[in-house]
């Protein structure tokens, strides 16, 4: 629990971020509202005010009102010709507040009002989804037609008008919040992955351990075995404690170079001994002794090469062991008794490597993970090694410019390719290459 409370801290914090961003932003829209609210009206006021400079405008709406009054017969263009004008003063004085401009209008009479003129989009209904603002015309106007008018207008409603208004200031706020989002969603991965990492390190570590005791153990109870013998004067027992602790030896060696080798490729100055090698001359002590491995575990070893004799520019060292550590993945995961079958062909301007061997397969999901340092799938978790062999055989493959994939992978075994680009084929200047191995 106590590794979630930073997690739990950074929850609270973004939630109550996100409260006060919406507390902010809700109050925000309240005043831009009545700002808004705020211009119309003026704008109303404005046009009354108008009115009494537009002697033409008043003198027509007296006549309009006096022929509603008395009943008589008034023209269609009079009533267009007021509309059309206090429509173009509310327009203007709109278009000078950056308010929208579409509108309805209706001018109307005492109380309850009664409509003088006005537009078919006017709703008069008390349920209208509009906002409707009237304002008195007192002064003058008032006065001549010894009556109360009004001007009435409706505006849609004033929220999706607001939020325009305010749109940049939401789209900042929401990216900042998406920020805080994608940030926290980093920030989670990062600690899964170090914690996934640490699980690795102490895997590795737990395994380094054991793998390294072993040989340390059995040279420290040869070397007593050894020493006895060398009292009693037993040479033949002797001889055979030697060999075994310089197998030891070698097996430590081995442990300890395979570790050292990947984290010197890893390191961004390393730079390869390049020389142009005959590819038999990596291949022969190669596969001579696999197939000593091989058979002592009761297998056999196929090799397939075409006829041609193959140069490539390459670190015999690296090259040697990234195809060691091929052979020997095929040997540890391969069926029982294990099958490699080992091919060489030229494609083109690349060499073709392909170890293939009779094991179970790699699931499709673990694939592309197996390249990864210290990675062990799940069918490898009894088997011995550090993890460490396919993710050194890719980085010298890269390193040569070419590449290490899973070319295939199912019930029949997974079969591995490692591309090279050669440098060129000369017959004269290369070795044979070795015997295949039936």
């Amino acid at each position: 629990m106590r590794n979630y409370w930073p997690i739990i801290l950074v929850l609270i914090g973004l939630s109550g971020l996100g409260l006060l961003q919406y507390q902010w932003l809700k109050m925000g829209l309240v005043l831009e509202k009545q700002q808004l609210d705020r211009e119309v009206r003026q704008a109303m006021a404005a046009v009354v005010n108008q009115l009494e400079d537009e002697p033409a405008l008043s003198n027509a709406i007296v006549e309009l009102q006096a022929g509603q009054r008395w009943a008589q017969a008034i023209p269609d263009s009079l009533q267009a010709t007021v509309r059309e004008e206090l429509r173009g003063l509310l327009s203007r004085e709109l278009r000078q507040r950056g308010l929208p401009t579409g509108f309805a209008l209706r001018l109307s009479e005492g109380r309850p009002h009664e409509p003088l003129l006005g537009d078919e989009a006017y709703d008069p209904g008390p349920e209208t989804a509009y906002r409707t603002y009237t304002h008195r015309l007192l002064g003058p106007l008032e006065q001549r037609c010894s009556c109360e008018l009004f001007l009435q207008w409706q505006l849609p409603p004033l929220l999706p008008i607001v939020l325009e208004r305010l749109s940049g200031l939401l789209w900042a706020a929401l990216g900042f919040v998406a920020l805080l989002l994608i940030g926290f969603v980093l920030l989670m991965r990062s600690v899964r992955r170090q914690r996934r990492l640490v699980g690795i390190k102490n895997d590795f570590i737990n395994h380094l351990t054991h793998e390294m005791k072993t040989p340390v153990f059995s040279i420290s109870l040869l070397s007593r075995l050894l020493r006895k013998a060398l009292e009693q004067q037993q040479y033949t027992k002797a001889e055979d404690y030697l060999q075994r602790v310089e197998q030891e030896n070698t097996r430590l060696k081995g442990q300890v170079h395979q570790i050292l080798e990947l984290a010197s490729l890893e390191h961004p100055r390393y730079q390869l001994q390049l020389q142009v090698i005959g590819l038999p001359g990596v291949l022969q002590p190669l596969l001579t002794g696999f197939e000593q491995r091989i058979k002592e575990a009761g297998g056999r070893l196929c090799y397939d090469a075409s006829p041609e004799a193959l140069q490539l520019q390459a670190d015999p060292e690296h090259l040697s062991n990234a195809l060691a550590s091929l052979l020997d993945n095929a040997l540890r995961y391969g069926g029982q008794p294990p099958a490699v079958t080992f091919a060489v062909k030229a494609a083109g301007k690349w060499l073709d490597i392909r170890v293939q061997d009779n094991g179970p397969g790699i699931p499709a999901r673990e694939q592309k993970r197996i390249f990864r340092k210290f990675y062990r799938g799940a069918s490898s978790r009894e088997a011995a090694g550090f993890g460490l062999g396919l993710s050194y055989a890719r980085q010298v493959a890269r390193l040569h410019g070419g590449a290490l994939k899973v070319e295939r992978s199912g019930t029949e075994g997974s079969v591995f390719l490692l591309r090279l680009p050669m440098v060129r084929r000369s017959a004269a200047q290369s070795a044979a290459l070795p015997r295949p191995i039936k």
